[in-house]
């Protein structure tokens, strides 16, 4: 890949030389990642691959143009996004397409908190590599949905595996978010994002200084789900569990917000 990322990369030269924000992901599998990255890729200057896993490329040497370059050609066949059931495709909009190469990012957000766990240098180097300011985005759910549905689509065993390997990504996530720098980070809460997806697109827009075209951001809303799922209820949570996380969240600033009832 190295070779053939090298041979290929002046083919989107002028394209390329055009970015101006690089933008990342950290957080934990299940969170609701996939739906923001996705409407971002559905903004005409923005080109988001869905899991390339860029820091794996980072961390192997590529230069910035193989970087780019694999970013844009994984974006540009992704026109439609789909998992599970769910289906992420903005209707009308620009996913699969660019129009201007404003930003440029990868959604690999639980690969990217261990990346970085692993070789805490990672970030600088992403800084010196992509030579534009760096934009990471967090998305946070409810711990109790997010542990359940990491259970239910197989990241665990079981329900106490669960809540350990999301307090793991839970604490790298904190420890990258705390090593940015002013306006590098960018906490997105899913809750928040169902209840008010224009607030949340805008916000996102002026987090990576792209416009939020009133008819991007009405097809984006569209492909919200209407209501939060609870996927909690669709497992038996034993209370010792329930407190178990309650006392594990309590002194995290991004899970303050939440209450424990099943």
């Amino acid at each position: 890949m190295y070779d053939q990322s090298l041979a290929e990369c002046e083919r989107h030269a002028d394209r390329l030389a055009e970015v101006e924000r690089y933008c990342m992901f950290v957080g934990y599998p299940r969170s609701g990642h996939t739906i923001v990255a996705s409407m971002l890729a559905a903004h005409p200057d923005a080109a988001i691959a869905i899991e390339l896993d860029a820091l794996r490329f980072v961390a192997a040497g590529f230069s910035r143009e193989q970087i780019f370059h694999l970013l844009l050609e994984r974006s540009l066949r992704q026109s439609r996004q789909t998992s599970y059931e769910y289906d992420y495709t903005v209707p009308g909009q620009w996913q699969g397409r660019v129009r201007r190469l404003r930003v440029i990012g990868d959604k690999e957000a639980g690969m990217s908190n261990l990346r970085l766990r692993w070789e805490p240098d990672l970030l600088d180097r992403v800084r010196a590599i992509v030579c534009v300011p760096l934009r990471v985005i967090h998305v946070v759910r409810h711990p109790l949905d997010n542990i359940t549905t990491m259970l239910t689509r197989g990241d665990a065993d079981h329900l106490e595996q669960a809540i350990g390997t999301y307090f793991r990504f839970v604490a790298n996530a904190r420890g990258v978010m705390g090593r940015l720098g002013p306006g590098e980070g960018l906490e997105i809460h899913q809750e928040d994002l169902i209840a008010s997806p224009g607030q949340m697109l805008a916000r996102l827009c002026a987090f990576l200084e792209i416009d939020a075209e009133a008819s991007y951001v009405e097809a984006c809303s569209s492909i919200v789900m209407e209501k939060l799922r609870l996927t909690r209820a669709s497992i038996d949570w034993p209370s010792s569990l329930v407190d178990r996380v309650a006392s594990m969240a309590r002194d995290i600033e991004f899970l303050a917000r939440y209450d424990y009832i099943i």
